[in-house]
């Protein structure tokens, strides 16, 4: 009635099947964990505005202000050229501070057709005793690195 040996046939096709399930998942979680990159910037420029408000006063714009020390950054981050601080007085055009690339404030404003390229900025208004400033934060950069 049975002959011998037709078990061990069909169990290849369900070993095939196993191994076929196995491998696509070790392929689809592979893929999904070293895929695409993962976006940061936006949160990075928001890191950055956060720590920077905290600290901003007067002394930004006093001789000597070290930016570093007092917002508690990281200064090897910042000067590698893909982060931007910028506070513009409203009122008085020469109360600047600016630290990083300020090319990013313009590529912010950009209202055209936007590129992964370009830099995730946070930017508002900020008010400091009568006077209002306007600021820009801005990140551009694609590897993981710790702002603090």
């Amino acid at each position: 009635m049975f002959k011998k040996g037709t078990g061990e046939a069909l169990m290849f096709f369900a070993f095939i099947f196993l191994i076929l399930i196995i491998g696509s998942g070790l392929v689809w979680g592979t893929s999904s964990f070293y895929g695409r990159d993962y976006e940061f910037r936006h949160i990075e420029a928001g890191l950055l505005a956060e720590h920077t408000l905290e600290c901003f006063d007067e002394r930004f714009f006093a001789g000597g202000f070290d930016i570093y020390s007092e917002c508690r950054l990281n200064k090897e981050v910042i000067e590698e050229g893909n982060y931007l601080i910028h506070f513009e007085s409203k009122k008085d055009a020469n109360r600047k501070f600016t630290l990083g690339v300020l090319d990013y404030k313009n590529q912010c404003s950009f209202s055209g057709a936007r590129s992964d390229d370009w830099p995730k900025c946070v930017d508002g208004t900020i008010t400091l005793g009568d006077e209002e400033f306007y600021y820009v934060f801005g990140s551009n950069q694609n590897k993981q690195r710790s702002l603090i």
